[in-house]
């Protein structure tokens, strides 16, 4: 059995009590489940900046009165012909609905944010230039073991990971459709 297919059926079998990449599965395979994704930090801050507002935003979220799950987003860029790897603190909140989230996405800048609800599960568009609300692109749900990706080649270019947990450090992509 190869590694992706070990971590799959680990993730299938997986009592889910801890921030595991099993409890994000089991958040894409419940239809009757919400959440959001997203995070304070922008390149044109500062860190000090970026690190003060992913701090108000946890504490506004748990105002609000949602847990999250601390996960990291990371991409590649072409900064003047040189690539570049970016990796940002980010929060995955479960429960929470897609105004609200679409709300934080604004009120902290972000070009984006992740949602999923009942009819759907994609990345949406939260700068007025792009059209706020815009799909950008949207992800596979309730599909089993294609919620979720391992691809090497492709967690090159973007990826999570969970910041906690059994599987800290982990890269693993959204399936887009």
């Amino acid at each position: 059995m190869n590694k992706i297919s070990q971590v799959l059926l680990e993730l299938e079998n997986r009592k889910i009590d801890e921030s595991s990449m099993s409890r994000i599965w089991q958040h894409i395979e419940d239809p009757n489940t919400r959440f959001g994704v997203i995070t304070a930090y922008r390149n044109t801050r500062t860190p000090n900046e970026n690190q003060q507002l992913q701090e108000q935003l946890k504490d506004e979220v748990r105002d609000m009165g949602y847990g999250y799950i601390a996960m990291y987003g990371g991409y590649t860029y072409d900064e003047g012909g040189k690539v570049e790897t970016a990796k940002e603190p980010s929060i995955f909140v479960p429960n929470i609905s897609k105004k609200e989230i679409m709300d934080l996405g604004e009120k902290y800048d972000q070009d984006s944010i992740i949602f999923k609800g009942n009819n759907e599960f994609a990345m949406i568009s939260t700068n007025p230039s792009k059209g706020i609300g815009k799909k950008m692109v949207s992800f596979y749900k309730e599909s089993g073991r294609d919620n979720l990706e391992f691809d090497e080649e492709k967690l090159k270019q973007f990826w999570s990971e969970l910041a906690k947990g059994s599987h800290a450090g982990r890269k693993f992509l959204f399936s887009d459709k």
